[in-house]
C-alpha cells in the first residue's frame, strides 16, 4: 500500500480532517480524493465546547475546545471591541483646584469603569432622536469633592443603573480593592464637575472596552502526539 493510500485509510478510520498534514502529499489529485472521501462519510462537524475553570470578581478563566485558533481569537477580539458598555464621554469642569490639569482630569474620568448591567436599555447616541442627550441615551454624573484624595467614590449618578463600579461594590459590601484615586486636593480646595456617560463599544474608544486584558494560550494534548510519528 502506497503512502497516500495509508494516510487516506488512517483519516477515514479516525474520522478527522487533519489539514496540517495535507500539504505533505505530493499529488493534488490525491489530496482532492481524500477530501471527497471524507465528504462521503457525512461526518458531523464538532461543536465548540466551553468549560469555565475559575470565576472571581475581576477574573474569568475558561477552556474553549473543539475549535481552531481562528475562532478563539475572534472571540477574544469580540470581547475587547464589540461588547457595548457605558463610559463617560463628555466632562464639563466648573471648578478645579486640584493638582491635575483639566484635560488630564477629564481623561481620568473617562477611564472610570461604570456598571453596565443595564446597557441594553440605552440607545447609542447615533440611534437616538435627541440633539443634546436624553434619558434614553445618556446619564448625568456629578462630582463635588473637597477631601484630600478624590476617588471614584466621589462620583454620583443621576441614574442608579449606571454608577462607578467601585461605588456599586461598596454599596453591596463586596469591594475588595480600595477606590481608584483620580486626583489630590490641597487643604480647603474643591473640585466640581458634571459628566455625561454614553453607550459605546471598544472599537470606537478604549474607554468602552469591558475588559482590561484578554489572553489565550494553547493547552497541550499529548494524546495526539503519536500522529507526528507518521511524518
Amino acid at each position: 500500500m502506497q503512502v497516500y493510500e495509508m494516510f487516506q485509510h488512517f483519516l477515514l478510520r479516525q474520522k478527522r480532517i487533519l489539514f496540517f498534514f495535507l500539504p505533505t502529499l505530493s499529488l493534488s489529485r490525491r489530496k482532492k480524493k481524500v477530501w471527497c472521501d471524507m465528504q462521503d462519510q457525512k461526518t458531523v462537524p464538532k461543536q465548540p465546547k466551553f468549560e469555565i475553570i475559575e470565576v472571581r470578581q475581576n477574573l474569568l478563566k475558561f477552556v474553549l475546545s473543539d475549535c481552531d485558533v481562528g475562532l478563539a481569537n475572534s472571540l477574544r477580539r469580540a470581547m475587547i471591541a464589540e461588547v457595548p458598555t457605558m463610559a463617560i464621554d463628555i466632562v464639563s469642569i466648573q471648578k478645579n483646584e486640584s493638582i491635575t490639569h483639566d484635560d488630564l482630569l477629564a481623561h481620568q474620568m473617562a477611564l472610570v469603569p461604570l456598571r453596565s448591567d443595564y446597557v441594553d436599555e440605552f440607545l447609542f447616541s447615533k440611534d437616538c432622536t435627541c440633539d443634546d442627550g436624553c434619558e434614553q441615551c445618556s446619564v448625568i454624573l456629578t462630582m463635588n469633592a473637597s477631601d484630600t484624595h478624590v476617588t471614584t467614590n466621589d462620583i454620583f449618578s443621576a441614574d442608579n443603573r449606571v454608577v462607578p463600579v467601585d461605588l456599586f461594590l461598596r454599596q453591596q459590601d463586596k469591594q475588595v480593592y480600595p477606590p481608584a484615586i483620580l486626583t489630590k486636593l490641597p487643604p480647603g480646595k474643591t473640585v466640581q464637575l458634571n459628566a455625561i456617560a454614553k453607550k459605546g463599544i471598544g472599537k470606537e474608544h478604549a474607554k468602552w472596552s469591558p475588559v482590561s486584558v484578554v489572553a489565550l494560550k494553547y493547552e497541550p494534548d499529548i494524546r495526539h502526539a503519536f500522529l507526528f510519528a507518521l511524518l
